[in-house]
């Protein structure tokens, strides 16, 4: 979110910004974009921005509601791969809060993230099957994806 565009009518520039959620002020939030924080828990909430200007007076936004939604859950130990005509088969348990599944691969689980995209699935009950890779070593991930969220974490 951000106040860009805000101006201050009394011949006085802008003098500092406060972001407030629920109408109270959030501790740190002055500057003229905010960011909601990855940890805020999910719900409905109401952000505006109280605006100081130079001359003294002071003016706040009407306020806007922001829906977070929790990220999709994890698959965790449902993951199973088999092997089937030389391919490499995926399933899981589908899990709330995911549209479709992104499955990510990395041969150097040091780097903390999967970027070698191995396919899409609208379900892991229908789950993905893949060529077997050429490394000796491969780690998957299975990521939860949906429109509001995006993409699950790759790492």
């Amino acid at each position: 979110m951000d106040a860009a565009g805000s101006y201050c009518a009394d011949a006085g520039g802008i003098a500092g910004y406060q972001w407030r959620e629920d109408g109270a002020p959030i501790p740190g939030a002055t500057l003229i974009s905010y960011t909601i924080p990855s940890s805020q828990p999910a719900g409905a909430f109401d952000y505006s921005v109280e605006i100081s200007c130079s001359g003294g007076a002071t003016d706040e936004s009407a306020a806007v509601q922001v829906s977070v939604v929790p990220p999709p859950g994890l698959v965790g130990a449902t993951l199973t791969v088999g092997r089937s005509a030389g391919d490499l088969v995926f399933n899981w348990a589908d899990v709330a809060g995911a549209d479709e599944y992104a499955v990510y691969s990395s041969t150097d689980p040091s780097t903390a993230t999967f970027t070698g995209l191995v396919g899409i699935s609208p379900s892991g009950t229908t789950g993905l099957t893949a060529p077997l890779p050429s490394s000796d070593l491969v780690y998957y991930l299975v990521a939860g994806r949906n429109a509001v969220c995006g993409e699950g974490p790759q790492r």
